[in-house]
């Protein structure tokens, strides 16, 4: 988890994690190039873009339980066919949408007729979409 979010040099995590954090008074060599250093790491996970495209395209549909479920019984689909293994949770994408609530991207819906179900909140721009491939779920369709 440290190695994906915490916007460290991922050179320096990996040598720590791999020293076990003995040289904690050593000089660490330069980085020669990780995303983070050469600053083209997205700030965006992918497959949260993807899971806010997936309730973009499903509006209204999906209560919170409902979508994780079906993003994760799909994903895991996709994953046995092209990996061999499973690799996603339901809380995974519970994880995903809890943030892109309290990011106020997507929302739950209080009243009826679409009590509890997810709704867009606010339209992402095209550019801020990330390139197809950067995620193991990019094939989600309903």
């Amino acid at each position: 988890m440290r190695y994906a979010e915490s916007g460290l040099c991922r050179r320096e995590i990996l040598l720590d994690a791999m020293s076990g954090g003995s040289d904690a008074g050593t000089e660490k060599p330069a980085c020669s190039g990780c995303d983070i250093c050469d600053g083209t790491a997205k700030s965006e996970p992918a497959d949260l873009r993807l899971v806010y495209d997936f309730i973009l395209k499903n509006n209204r549909c999906f209560s919170p339980e409902e979508a994780a479920q079906y993003l994760a019984e799909r994903g895991n689909r996709i994953s046995r066919e092209k990996n061999g293994f499973s690799q996603w949770q339901i809380s995974d994408f519970t994880e995903m949408l809890d943030e892109l609530e309290k990011t106020k991207c997507i929302r739950t819906i209080p009243y009826f007729p679409w009590k509890n179900k997810l709704a867009v909140c606010i339209k992402l721009k095209k550019k801020d979409l990330l390139s197809d491939g950067q995620a193991g779920i990019h094939n989600i369709r309903t």
